[in-house]
């Protein structure tokens, strides 16, 4: 009799183990599900510092310019860049800004007061933008 006792104490109960395995395994999910949305982020990180250091170098392109030539020389639609395997879309629009401060068109004849330089960052697609910032320019800037 007394050896029955013995092997009761031997070894884990049969629940014991079948606890450890969910518990193992759903601290290995919950891992898993970490690391997956960690690259995830980690991508869309990259590519939006990517997208900012294309649009920091359109707008310091922009600022080497005469103003006279911003409307004319700066304007671009979906030009594609290569950037370390991946493929970016840039786009930049210039609009006329007529500010009331001076009084509006057509009773205003300095035309336009600034420009908007706005520049959109599309990847894969042109026509899927995704990053984008606006600066303006004004003609004082040259003085």
């Amino acid at each position: 009799m007394n050896r029955v006792g013995n092997y009761r104490n031997a070894g884990f109960t049969m629940v014991e183990t079948i606890i450890s395995i969910v518990l193992f395994t759903v601290i290995i999910i919950a891992s898993g599900q970490y690391i997956i949305v960690s690259r995830g982020q980690l991508a869309d990180a990259t590519h939006s510092l990517r997208a900012w250091q294309v649009i920091a170098n359109r707008f310091e392109y922009g600022l080497n310019m005469d103003y006279e030539l911003l409307s004319d020389s700066l304007v671009e639609f979906g030009t594609l860049i290569a950037w370390n395997g991946q493929t970016l879309y840039r786009t930049t629009a210039v609009t006329d800004v007529d500010d009331p401060l001076d009084g509006l068109s057509p009773v205003d004849t300095s035309l336009p007061d600034y420009l908007k330089v706005m520049v959109t960052i599309s990847q894969n697609t042109p026509d899927n933008p995704t990053d984008s910032s606006y600066i303006y320019f004004t003609p004082q800037r040259n003085r």
